[in-house]
């Protein structure tokens, strides 16, 4: 839903729908969205598209990457259209991610199942990588502290033997976090790692951070 509401801003900005279309389409997507049952302001994964039920034989997972494109999402869309704004930031406010957040880690968890009442046993610890679009707006919100974006890794940590290649860097403090600035090295090239590779893991962060800006 994320992902359509910015195709659709970016559908009328290239002329390829009107503006008032694009509107009729978005309303009637924040108008479902309003409706859906929600965990603590944040959208479950999946829902039955017939009657907007959620979809329980699939999990009832919420996910803070997922929910993190889906603020985007909004954010964006109240930037293009004033007259949707307020709707948009009302939904945005309502989503509150401090839930999946562990203070002791400084991370965000990767989710929470609500049928089994636990949150994921892994962190999003990467910083290169999707679940930082989720990590800027939780901090321009309130919902976690701001260094929280500095306990994230930028590599593995040098002492971690096991790697096949050891990053090469320094520590840098940051609003009283030591972060190890470093990076692995291939064909001459420096670079941090994302997930699994991809361009969209490690650009789509920054591409959307350059908007956020002015909404925070």
């Amino acid at each position: 839903m994320g992902m359509y509401t910015m195709s659709t801003v970016s559908a009328q900005q290239c002329g390829i729908i009107s503006k008032a279309e694009a509107v009729k389409r978005i309303q009637i997507t924040l108008h479902t969205l309003k409706k859906l049952d929600k965990w603590n302001g944040l959208f479950y994964n999946w829902y039955n598209t017939d009657d907007g039920s959620i979809k329980k034989d699939w999990g009832q997972f919420i996910s803070q990457v997922d929910n993190g494109w889906l603020s985007a999402g909004l954010i964006v869309v109240g930037q293009a259209y004033d007259e949707l704004h307020g709707q948009t930031s009302r939904l945005v406010e309502s989503m509150n991610f401090t839930p999946l957040y562990d203070p002791e880690v400084g991370q965000f968890r990767g989710g929470y199942d609500v049928a089994k009442g636990k949150l994921t046993d892994h962190h999003y610890g990467m910083l290169y990588t999707e679940p930082s679009v989720a990590s800027y707006i939780a901090i321009g919100k309130g919902d976690v502290p701001k260094d929280h974006w500095w306990r994230m890794y930028r590599t593995m940590s040098k002492e971690w033997d096991w790697q096949a290649q050891i990053p090469q860097g320094h520590y840098i403090n940051y609003d009283g976090v030591n972060v190890f600035e470093g990076s692995y090295e291939y064909s001459g090239v420096k670079f941090v790692p994302s997930w699994g590779g991809s361009m969209f893991e490690g650009l789509m962060p920054g591409l959307f951070g350059c908007r956020f800006v002015n909404w925070l």
